[in-house]
Order: C-alpha cells, then structure tokens, then sequence
C-alpha cells in the first residue's frame, strides 16, 4: 500500500561474447535500459550494468545468478534525492525568513511600548 515504485521496465542487452566454462556453465554480461515508473506519476530512465551466470541442465539453459549494479555518483534516483534535498531546504530558508520578519516586528512594537 505504501510502495514508492508502481512498476520497473528492464531491458537487458548482452554486450560481450559468453564466456564458457566447460560445456556446462558460461558467464555474460551487459547493460540494461530500466525505466522507474513512481506511484506520483514520475518516469525515471537510467542504465545499469549487469552480469550472469548461466549453466545447463538437463539440456536446457538455466540462469544460476545474476547481479545488476547503477552508478551510484549518476542516477536518476539520485537526482531526485538531490532535487527533493534542495527544494526542502529553500521551503525551510523561506519559512525561517518569515518568521524571522514576524519576530523582528514583534520585537520592534515591544520596544516602542
């Protein structure tokens, strides 16, 4: 009910050449063009790399493992945190700006009496 994503598109594109290990067991590796889809409406698209891998049985190929990884300096995720961090630091600036007016007044009437 809480989520924060509401789907993930992943598109995997091998860019090197398997490496077999045997007859059985090979590794691949490539990129994947991912688009984040947020419950507030908010498409986000970035690239991440990624690695496999895979091992016959039974004459079928089965994936065994696989891990993807972002750039953790570069993403859109963290352009997001970074665009929420400074939106709600200038909300907090103002506010302080304002009470700070309403003090100074309140404090300036305070001495005329």
């Amino acid at each position: 009910d809480n989520a924060v994503l509401k789907r993930v598109e992943v598109a995997p594109k091998v860019d090197k050449k398997t490496a077999f290990f045997g007859q059985d067991t090979g590794i691949a590796e490539g990129v994947s063009d991912e688009t984040y889809y947020f419950t507030d409406g908010d498409v986000r698209s970035m690239q991440t790399r990624w690695s496999a891998i895979v091992h016959r049985e039974d004459g079928n190929w089965k994936l065994a493992n696989v891990h993807f990884t972002a750039n953790v300096l570069d993403n859109p995720i963290l352009d997001f945190a970074k665009q929420a961090a400074l939106r709600n630091t200038l909300i907090a600036a103002l506010i302080g700006l304002i009470v700070g007016f309403l003090l100074m007044g309140i404090a300036q009437r305070k001495k005329s009496a």
